[in-house]
């Protein structure tokens, strides 16, 4: 096979008449390889200041694959093997021996051979706990792995009563007392305000009979919305179906009869009440 490794630059011209001088066909020739064993391959060599390169035997790739195994076995990487870098191995089986009636099996990092082991299932929610409470995860209960905790994200307070909260539309008087006012309290949640408000009492409707019964909305707050809801109300003793408003900007809410009717007042029973959630400020 002819030489593949020639100068760079190959002459044009043609031989001359003088073959003891170097003709271009000789330039142009091939260069002839010494040196080296059969199946050697020249690679470069820094180190040789002469050729920058020098013959090397190859080294041969693996031949096929290990031996020895048993049926079944698997090839699995070793790389302390030098040869192969690989072995015959027995496939892990699926799962670890063992176990009861009932258990699961469960992921164990500290199982070396299946990392995973045989263990009985939780059994339904921990004991304990209050009206209310939510079960939340904790990975320090070892049975089940969760635990009772009282939800601490609302946080109701009592509005202190002040006569001044209470008042109504027109010539009509609200003057309910202090025991009056069964519940008042609230929450908020940045502008959000949950509100807890029933009053009832007797004889605290006064005055010339209006539409409007008003109260003041606890912590000071101020609505951001208009919105119309139905309530709970008692005129004269008897339940009917009423409705509130409140307006943006405002700081109260007003409750009617519906439909819109006057109020009784005089000596008679009469009761207000609901739960607003309502966006303020």
């Amino acid at each position: 096979m002819a030489n593949l490794v020639k100068h760079r630059f190959q002459s044009a011209k043609t031989d001359g008449a003088d073959a003891t001088q170097i003709q271009p066909s000789n330039w142009n020739d091939g260069h002839v390889f010494s040196g080296g064993n059969a199946g050697d391959q020249l690679t470069r060599d820094p180190t040789d200041a002469t050729y920058g390169a020098k013959w090397t035997t190859p080294t041969p790739p693996p031949p096929g694959l290990p031996s020895g195994g048993n049926l079944g076995d698997l090839l699995t990487k070793d790389a302390t093997v030098p040869t192969y870098l690989s072995k015959w191995a027995a496939p892990l089986t699926t799962r670890p021996s063992g176990g009861a009636a009932g258990q699961m099996l469960i992921c164990d990092p500290t199982d070396a051979t299946y990392g995973s082991k045989w263990a009985a299932p939780p059994v339904g929610t921990p004991p304990g706990g209050n009206l209310n409470d939510v079960l939340t995860k904790d990975a320090s209960v070892a049975t089940y792995g969760a635990k009772w905790v009282t939800p601490t994200g609302i946080t109701f307070t009592a509005q202190p009563y002040t006569a001044g909260d209470y008042s109504a539309g027109g010539g009509m008087t609200f003057t309910p007392a202090a025991g009056d006012v069964q519940v008042n309290r609230y929450a908020i949640f940045g502008k959000l305000l949950i509100w807890q408000i029933a009053i009832q009492g007797t004889g605290i409707l006064g005055g010339t009979a209006g539409y409007d019964v008003t109260v003041k909305f606890p912590g000071a707050r101020v609505c951001n919305v208009t919105m119309n809801a139905i309530a709970y109300v008692v005129d004269n003793g008897a339940t009917q179906t009423g409705f509130l408003y409140y307006n943006v900007g405002g700081s109260t809410v007003n409750f009617r009869r519906l439909p819109a009717t006057p109020w009784t007042t005089g000596a008679v029973l009469m009761s207000v009440g609901a739960c607003i959630v309502v966006e303020t400020q």
